[in-house]
């Protein structure tokens, strides 16, 4: 998972310089968080691969604001409560 600050979302990239530009701290949406497949993984404890992100793809990651994120943590205590009812005698 990651945090993202968002420079420039949904904006014209033609209305800025994009080798010289400066953004005011209320111009920032954040957090945003994301989450990717990495080309890599642990084995016996260990990193094995180059820990490197897969070519650009439309699966490759999710953008999730705040609201967003919540609704699946939301969904994860949901899954979780009923699990655990499940076991229960």
């Amino acid at each position: 998972m990651l945090h993202l600050r968002g420079l420039f979302i949904d904006e014209d990239p033609d209305c800025f310089d994009t080798k010289d530009f400066v953004r005011r701290p209320e111009e920032i949406d954040e957090p945003i968080f994301s989450m990717m497949y990495l080309q890599g993984g642990v084995k016996n404890g260990r990193l094995e691969g180059k820990w490197i992100p897969p070519g650009p793809s439309s699966t490759n990651g999710v953008l999730l604001w705040p609201e967003d994120f919540e609704y699946f943590l939301q969904q994860r205590e949901n899954l979780l409560r009923n699990m655990n009812q499940a076991y229960e005698i």
